[in-house]
Parts: C-alpha cells; structure tokens; sequence
C-alpha cells in the first residue's frame, strides 16, 4: 500500500532542517517524531517504500538515488544520537521524579526504617548510569532552545523575602526580591568525518549507524565534561557562581558519612534533595568504599530508637567526571541546579568529493550549560576541616532562615 512519500525525501529533509534551524525557536527533531506528526507515518513505512532494508541496502545504492540520498544525513545523525544516548525530555523527568519519590528519609532501622544508604543500589548499572559514555542528561532540569550563542539567564536573589509573624494591626514587614541578569555564552562543538568509498561501499546503513554511535559516545563524554565545568566553576568569569566549599570533620580520616549528612541536613532547610553526587576516579572509590555504602545490612536495634522526621537525602546516584579537582565530591540537587541551552540542535551535513573517492559528513551541535540557583549543588574538600577557626563552613548565602 502506497503512503506517498516516495520522491518526497528531499523534502521531509529540508522540513526538519527548517525546524532545527529556526532563528527564534530551534527544535531539535527526529526523523520518527516528523513523519509521525506531519505525515503520521513511521520511519519503516517510508523505508519500505522506497524499497530500503537497512540490514541489507548498501550506502552506495542509496548514494545513486537522486532524491534517496538525502537521507544519508539523516542515518549518520541518528547513529550520532543514540551514541550520546539523548532522551526525550517527558522521560528524562519522568525519570528524575521517580528518582526522587523512591528517596527515603533517614529513619532508624530498629522501628521498621531504612538504611541511610543501600549498597545494592550500586549493583545496578542501569539504575546508577555507571555503564553509559555520558550522563549530562541526568544533571539538567531542561534543554532549552536560544536563538544565539549568548544568552541573558534571569536569576532571582530572596534576599530576606521568606514569610515572617506579623501580628493583629502590624504593618506587613516588607521583604525584597533582587532580579537581575548574568550573560552566558555557549560553544559550538563540530566535528568532520571523511569516510572512503571502499570503507562504505559494500557496508549496510545499519552497519554505518553502529560507527556514529561511537562518534555519539564521544561527543556524549564531552558534554558531560561541560555539564561537570559549570557545576563546579560556575557560568560566569570570576567564579561567583562555582559551587561553595566546605571542610569535613576530621581531615586524618578523610571523607566520613557523616560529612554527607551535613550537606543532606543543610539541604533540607533549603529546600533541596542533594540525590547526586560527582567525583574524580580517586573520589568515587573512597564514596564507595564507606562502610555505610559497601557494608550489608546487620541485624540488631539501637539503645535509643530514633526516627529522624526531616527527611534528609544522601546521594544515591554517583558519577565519575575528571573535572571535579583532587579530593573533592560534589553534591547537587538536579531539580534546580543546571539547564542546558541549545542554539543549534545536533546538525549533520554531506559532501561528495569525486576526485578523491571520499564521502564527508560534518557534524555539529551549538550548545552549552548555565546554573539556575547556586545554593543547588556544593563541594566537601577532605583537605579542609569544617568550622577551623571559623572557615571552611557554609556560606552564609547557604544559610536557612533562623527567626
């Protein structure tokens, strides 16, 4: 049965062009979720009729189709994306509150509470992200279109605007909101990649596909090394917006659980759920070599029974980035922490050049990462100790209201 979209490949390529490129709104776009909403038609149906199996067409025999060859772009971008392995934003929230939700408050164990942290969690792969290139995805609230590669970010200070007693025929004590702006500049990232005709002429599409899903991982590690930067250091020169520093308990001991129950406490008073936490290579082993992270639940109560009703989150999600410095993990709370700012989605373009026998594809994305509220993410430095001589505590802009 015809679904008369045969001859029409330039086209639908030129429409989905015109999407991703548009200067006020760019949207990036996939050939599945164009065919769907504008012909209401799956990728296998324009497939088979223009007479492609991808297990078996040959790159060259869609290479002679005048009109077939405009999809050669697209195969390349979609081997690239599911490399970098980009979900659709419905699910990557979906995910993010399930996350959350599934977060237990610290209780004790001997009136039917949990542990503060369990180890299996980190038995799974699939749950924890530990087997996947990049993990950017999950430390964003969004993906936002732009229109250029500087943007203005609205940022909001409460300054003392919480609520306060008023009594019966006071005046309403007045708070303030401070709104101002802080400018934010993205990069482009661009890649060619010439592919010889003998390394494709006898290769199916979906073979060609499995070699830009390397090309996808890559540029998926990349991105989340970005993400990791502007966590750490901030958006904007000077470093008023990198993540604060604190000390921990006992500098001989290093790292303690009880120096991640400070933040988890702290962060409670602020609103926030610090679930994630990033650390280098050396960081991460110690997270997880804590007796509270790698020991096994054992039986038995305590003398005094306790159930801590503040719900206090530590982080259960765990992510190895080389941006984070020597000694340090950071926590953060990725509801409100980062969004990723998109100019340009992931753009792939085709040239043929005859006298050398190579087919060109270069590829492209124009994006970038900006912080949403600073108070959302902090570092604990092993080398410091909380409260010496005053230092190496929470700043005070990271501190809870106190009447």
């Amino acid at each position: 049965m015809a679904n008369g979209l045969k001859g029409k490949v330039k086209q639908i390529v030129m429409e989905m062009h015109a999407i991703r490129t548009n200067p006020k709104t760019p949207r990036d776009i996939s050939l599945r979720e164009h065919l769907d909403e504008k012909y209401e038609q799956e990728p296998d149906a324009l497939f088979t009729e223009l007479g492609i199996d991808p297990h078996y067409t040959r790159v060259a025999d869609i290479q002679e189709d005048e009109d077939n060859r405009y999809l050669i772009p697209e195969i390349v971008r979609q081997g690239i994306q599911r490399g970098v392995g980009v979900p659709t934003q419905a699910a990557r929230e979906a995910a993010l509150r399930a996350a959350i939700v599934s977060q237990a408050p610290v209780t004790s164990e001997s009136n039917g509470g949990q542990r503060w942290i369990s180890p299996e969690v980190y038995l799974d792969p699939v749950y924890t992200g530990a087997v996947q290139a990049g993990f950017w995805q999950d430390l964003i609230v969004r993906d936002e279109p732009i229109s250029s590669d500087t943007v203005n970010i609205p940022f909001i200070n409460l300054g003392d605007a919480s609520a306060k007693e008023n009594g019966e025929g006071e005046t309403v004590e007045e708070g303030t909101v401070d709104y101002n702006f802080k400018k934010v500049t993205i990069k482009k990232r661009k890649r060619a990649l010439k592919i010889t005709d003998e390394a494709i002429m006898f290769n199916s599409l979906s073979l060609l596909s499995v070699f830009f899903e390397e090309f996808g991982r890559r540029l998926a590690l990349a991105l989340s090394s970005d993400a990791v930067n502007v966590i750490v250091n901030g958006d904007v020169a000077g470093g008023s917006q990198a993540a604060p520093i604190i000390g921990v308990t006992d500098t001989a001991k290093g790292f303690q659980y009880r120096d991640f129950l400070r933040v988890g406490i702290r962060f409670n008073q602020l609103g926030r759920v610090g679930i994630q936490a990033i650390g280098n290579e050396d960081t991460c082993l110690d997270y997880l070599d804590l007796p509270e992270v790698k020991n096994k639940q054992f039986a038995g109560s305590p003398l005094l029974a306790v159930s801590f009703k503040s719900a206090v989150q530590t982080p259960e999600d765990l992510y190895a980035s080389y941006k984070v410095d020597d000694d340090q993990i950071v926590i953060q709370d990725p509801r409100v922490s980062l969004i990723k700012l998109t100019a340009a989605p992931l753009m792939v373009e085709t040239e043929r050049i005859v006298m050398k026998g190579i087919n060109g594809s270069v590829a492209s994305i124009f994006t970038g990462f900006a912080k949403l509220q600073r108070n959302a993410s902090i570092r604990i430095d092993r080398t410091l100790k909380f409260n010496d001589a005053g230092a190496n505590m929470f700043p005070d802009w990271m501190s809870p209201d106190n009447e």
